[in-house]
């Protein structure tokens, strides 16, 4: 149940951080914020996915050596 909390946590202030930047990067140059927010919206989503990829895999392996 903690690990959901995590998870709903560090989504949230990926959002933010999204938002933030996003802001950050239409005051400075509007017409690039439509693809900033993109490109982070897929980077947090491949963050997110590389580090749950990694702890399934790192299972998997630690049981096929525990045999």
């Amino acid at each position: 149940m903690q690990l959901i909390f995590y998870y709903v946590g560090f989504m949230a202030l990926g959002d933010v951080a999204d938002y933030l930047i996003g802001l950050l990067v239409e005051r400075v140059w509007p017409q690039a914020s439509l693809l900033a927010s993109r490109k982070l919206r897929f980077l947090i989503f491949l963050a997110e996915n590389a580090r749950r990829f990694a702890a399934v895999h790192s299972q998997r392996a630690f049981h096929c050596f525990a045999r």
